[in-house]
């Protein structure tokens, strides 16, 4: 089995990745060279893999697939600040950059009209996709404040103690949002653990129990 983010990009797919990691999967958030990389690892988000999930979904039966989403306002935004950084790439990774853009938003820098319309088109098409199997697909808003509550039942897993991962949050209200975001992990964390030790009470009542 494996683990596609096919959130795109800004979406929270670093903070995925992280947390994917904690759960214990070898995660890889952005290829390169995805044929290559597909081997290597069990989970994977954000480019190329975002628009390519039909392909996957058929390469690897019963893969699990996890849409990340946010407000598209906030997600505009994002992407304005990310997209107007001047960063420095080889050619290489200039062409590969400029396709795998040009996949996820039909443009190669940041347009408010282009990008918006492909957010959307992309979540309407992961949803006709998917429709009929949502055991293999999972909606997360992790800049909206989901986390281990959604993800870890989905992919079967204890929420484990450590917080929930928040990377890369900008602006003012980042330091905050995280803050709640830590604290409501940790109200979970306890929940879960009374739940274990009234499960235990429990069953050694019933094996003590005349």
């Amino acid at each position: 089995m494996k683990i596609f983010g096919i959130g795109l990009a800004k979406t929270g797919t670093y903070s995925l990745r992280k947390a994917l990691e904690i759960l214990g999967f070898k995660t890889l958030h952005f290829s390169l060279d995805p044929e290559k990389d597909l081997e290597r690892f069990e989970a994977f988000c954000d480019m190329p893999f975002q628009t390519r999930y039909p392909e996957y979904d058929k390469k690897y039966p019963k893969s699990k697939f996890i849409l990340t989403v946010r407000d598209k306002n906030a997600w505009l935004r994002s992407c304005k600040k990310y997209f107007s950084r001047k960063k420095v790439f080889s050619e290489t990774e200039k062409d590969v950059l400029l396709k795998y853009r040009a996949e996820q938003f039909g443009a190669h820098f940041f347009d408010k009209k282009k990008f918006a319309m492909a957010y959307e088109a992309h979540v309407q098409d992961v949803k006709k996709y998917f429709k009929g199997r949502e055991k293999d697909l999972l909606f997360l808003n992790i800049c909206g404040g989901e986390g281990w509550e959604v993800l870890c039942p989905f992919l079967g897993k204890k929420i484990p103690e450590a917080a929930f991962p928040h990377e890369n949050i900008s602006g003012p209200a980042g330091p905050l949002e995280l803050f709640f975001c830590q604290v409501r992990n940790k109200t979970l964390q306890a929940l879960e653990n009374l739940r274990e030790k009234k499960n235990k009470k429990q069953k050694h009542y019933e094996e003590h129990c005349l």
